[in-house]
């Protein structure tokens, strides 16, 4: 018996196509960021849906844990599918509705890198939530065989609260979102109607003084982050602030001044009163 011999041209099989599974190392650095954060950036109310887009992507890179978030501005621009300059103008928007914050980074060397950002997003309370539908709203205590003294169906004196939304929304001065701001009134206390109430004229000239170039808020923002509970614009405070020295201290510092809150009248007042000079606006990127 003869032994077969392997045929000598018996074609190898084809190599298998090598892949790579190693995971791309920004994968791993994007596994500390917070779902949270971009949960939350998009239920912030009262934002354009192109500003909403920018505060999005900039929760998607605040890492959980360090609480570092700085995307540079290409990364953003590209995420956002906008341009830059786009960018810095929704970025001016949301610092000016006091929702981020800004600081320049400087490596060793002293070159500028990416700006590193502060995320000042609250809580919104669901209406829909199965916590809300659990609740049953106050009751009145009222003498019901008197409705002439009572008052009753007269919306001042609606579940007990002396001021009603009519009221309230006579006074805001940005009549936007009617039915939303109705809904965000009842969900508050009676002492936080009468403090909305009370103060609504008084912050809103405050805000519009302070960024004369920003949205004004709808009212459904005002009451939803119950705004006129913010520290350092009561009307006694504000008046006894000087925004020129204020700003001219931080541009001094080396700290980022927007454009949006240091508006060129207000850049020329600086320079004016001696605060800064005009090479100092410059090397900020303002202009007076």
């Amino acid at each position: 018996m003869w032994d077969a011999q392997p045929a000598q041209n018996t074609p190898k099989p084809p190599a298998q196509p090598f892949i790579n599974m190693t995971v791309p190392r920004y994968q791993y650095a994007r596994c500390d960021m917070s779902h949270y954060m971009t949960a939350l950036a998009m239920k912030q109310r009262g934002l354009k849906p192109a500003a909403k887009i920018v505060l999005y992507w900039l929760a998607d890179h605040h890492n959980e844990t360090t609480g570092a978030c700085f995307p540079s501005l290409k990364t953003l621009a590209q995420e956002c599918e906008m341009d830059k300059a786009t960018v810095v103008r929704h970025l001016d928007a949301l610092e000016s509705a006091g929702l981020i914050e800004r600081q320049e980074r400087i490596r060793d060397n002293g070159s500028q890198t990416s700006t590193a950002y502060t995320l000042m997003l609250t809580p919104v309370a669901e209406y829909n939530s199965p916590c809300r539908k659990m609740q049953q709203p106050p009751v009145a205590k009222c003498d019901t065989l008197n409705l002439g003294i009572n008052n009753l169906g007269k919306e001042q004196d609606h579940l007990g609260v002396k001021v009603g939304f009519s009221e309230f929304w006579e006074r805001a001065p940005n009549k936007v979102a009617k039915a939303q701001s109705r809904k965000t009134w009842d969900k508050l206390t009676p002492a936080q109607r009468e403090a909305a109430h009370e103060n609504v004229t008084a912050w809103y000239d405050w805000f519009r003084k302070t960024y004369p170039t920003a949205s004004m808020p709808h009212p459904s923002t005002y009451l939803a982050q119950r705004r006129w509970e913010d520290e350092g614009w009561k009307p006694a405070q504000a008046q006894s602030v000087d925004r020129a020295a204020f700003w001219a201290e931080s541009i001094k510092a080396g700290r980022y001044v927007s454009p949006a809150t240091c508006p060129p009248a207000l850049c020329a007042e600086m320079v004016q009163r001696g605060l800064v000079t005009s090479t100092q606006l410059k090397e900020r990127g303002l202009a007076a």
